[in-house]
């Protein structure tokens, strides 16, 4: 076992000799407190395992959980937001579908569900038997018809009028014939469709409204098909109440007959859903799309970062290298222990400057302080001279002219690598005949050199950042997706078509078990957004947080202490 070079005792569980003067140290350290372990979440010394259990907890703020506290409580407003919007159009949903349901009423004319006070002069005539086609025509001017009494529901005497068609042939004939003449008319006098008066108006699709025209067999506008529904709005053979839907049209874009709040006056309505349920599927479509692309750019994106951190932080320094290698091959020349020992301290000194400077500018936590970090160098570490301070630019009068000197991009960062100069001229000068590097003098230049790159390179990722668009990208694309993949929630127990809320069931305990189902949706939010506060967090490892980032000022007292420790050994 090696011995230390000063005749003192060594402490129980430390390194250094017990009284190795500052002089002697490569700069200044408490070596008690760099020999305690770290204490963060991810260095936990507290050791058992229900510790570990209730520290994560304690330190909830820096978990997952806290970490991605920002995207629940968005998700969540979102998700009240999207039950606000679904009771809003639950009430709109119900009055609209009520003036879609239709009855026919003692006069055979039409009968609204919802305005039940409005009379309507308007019946319906068949086309065909059992066609399911109706014309809806105006009772009181086209004349005679066969009126349809209603749908068929138990009672057969609604066959009865059927029955009876020869009486009701002749009169469909002379009308058909007075239609054909009225049509020639139509066509030698002009475009009369539009026609205030009409011998027969029947009401009729008119790009965007249902207006009454002249009836024409031939125009498909004028056909209505009829479907019997509940009061509920589901498909129900057995229901008295109909809709009256434009046809041939898909089933879940009809355009249907709906009433006003003026007798005798008719709307065209296509979907009575609220506007999110409306756009179910679109919404649906856009947050696959969007789930696509943040995935693709995530995964990039995290892939980059984590990688660059890696490579940043694997190429820190270690000065105890340097100082080893300076033990191996620098040698006493007749000159004595205490010349070579001067010799290396110095090196090691210059060394650890670079290294001081080029950790405090990456950080960032001193640009606006350039006093207290000449402070922190000359008489706290020990590090710089007075001399040395004017070469670097230092005094007090550059220091106010310029700002933000110890940055990434201060202008300490364009001389943080004289120090390793001067050590270099000193391994010269220690080469020459007499010096304490007779021969090998260049694997300490060897040294020094690897010393700059490692140090160029970890300033090298300060310095040029990934580009924040990719950052804003990834961050806009997940933002999107969270409200709008919210938003296409469907809660299908608190929703009023359901029925569980006219059955009695507690509307809380609907929206919970509606909640309960769309969990799986919030975590894999929380994940994604805590892939990208990691890429976030690890951008800079040299932000100084206690949790996430490198300590830059203990990884400066734990390069200062193994130097020296390697110098006393």
């Amino acid at each position: 076992m090696l011995e230390p070079t000063a005749s003192v005792s060594i402490r129980q569980s430390l390194l250094l000799p017990e009284a190795v003067p500052d002089l002697e140290k490569v700069g200044k350290f408490d070596d008690d407190k760099v020999e305690e372990p770290e204490n963060n979440i991810h260095h936990d010394q507290e050791g058992s395992s229900w510790n570990n259990f209730t520290n994560f907890f304690k330190n909830v703020k820096y978990n997952i959980l806290g970490v991605t506290v920002k995207a629940s409580i968005v998700w969540a407003i979102v998700y009240v937001i999207a039950i606000i919007i679904n009771l809003v159009g639950d009430t709109y949903t119900s009055s609209c579908e009520n003036e879609q349901l239709w009855t026919i009423g003692p006069g055979l004319t039409l009968v609204n569900h919802h305005h039940k006070d409005l009379k309507y002069g308007w019946g319906l005539e068949e086309n065909g038997t059992n066609s399911g086609l109706f014309y809806i025509k105006d009772k009181a001017k086209c004349k005679p018809i066969t009126w349809y009494p209603g749908p068929k529901i138990q009672t057969p005497k609604i066959q009865t009028p059927k029955i009876q068609t020869p009486k009701t042939t002749t009169p469909k004939t002379t009308t058909s014939k007075n239609k054909i003449t009225q049509n020639k008319d139509l066509k030698t006098t002009g475009r009369t469709k539009r026609a205030i008066v009409a011998q027969c108006p029947t009401q009729a699709f008119m790009g965007h409204e249902i207006k009454p025209v002249e009836f024409l067999k031939t125009d498909p506008h004028q056909k209505w098909k009829l479907d019997q529904y509940d009061i509920n709005g589901k498909l129900n053979k057995t229901s008295k109440f109909f809709k009256l839907c434009l046809v041939p049209e898909p089933e879940a874009n009809k355009t249907c007959v709906s009433a006003t709040k003026n007798p005798n006056e008719f709307e065209s309505k296509q979907d009575c859903s609220g506007i999110i349920a409306s756009n179910v599927e679109n919404f649906r479509t856009f947050e696959g799309n969007t789930r696509k692309v943040i995935s693709v750019l995530l995964g990039f994106f995290v892939a980059t970062i984590v990688k660059r951190w890696w490579d940043q932080t694997s190429k820190i320094p270690r000065l105890d290298k340097l100082a080893i290698s300076l033990n191996a091959i620098m040698q006493e020349e007749g000159k004595g222990p205490e010349s070579m020992k001067k010799v290396k301290h110095e090196i090691l000194r210059l060394a650890a400057l670079s290294y001081a400077i080029v950790m405090i500018s990456i950080s960032g936590e001193f640009a606006d302080k350039p006093e207290a970090v000449i402070e922190f160098l000359k008489d706290k570490k020990g590090l710089l001279k007075d001399e040395e301070i004017k070469t670097l630019g230092f005094t007090d009068d550059q220091l106010k002219e310029k700002k933000r000197i110890f940055s990434a991009t201060g202008a300490a960062m364009l001389k943080w690598w004289l120090p390793l100069n001067w050590a270099a001229r000193i391994v010269q000068v220690e080469q020459k005949k007499g010096g304490h590097l007779p021969k090998e003098g260049k694997e300490i230049a060897r040294g020094l050199i690897m010393v700059f790159d490692n140090l160029e390179h970890v300033a090298d990722y300060s310095q040029r950042p990934m580009p924040k668009i990719a950052l804003q990208a990834v961050q806009f694309v997940f933002w999107v997706s969270l409200v709008i993949g919210t938003l296409d929630n469907h809660h299908r127990n608190f929703d009023k078509k359901s029925g569980y809320r006219d059955a009695g069931y507690n509307p809380a305990l609907l929206l919970l078990l509606d909640l309960l189902g769309h969990l799986d949706e919030l975590i894999v939010y929380i994940l994604f957004y805590a892939w990208i506060r990691m890429a976030e967090i690890v951008q800079n490892p040299f932000d100084g947080h206690k949790h996430y980032d490198i300590d830059v000022m203990r990884e400066i007292d734990t390069s200062l202490y193994a130097a020296t420790a390697a110098l006393h050994f």
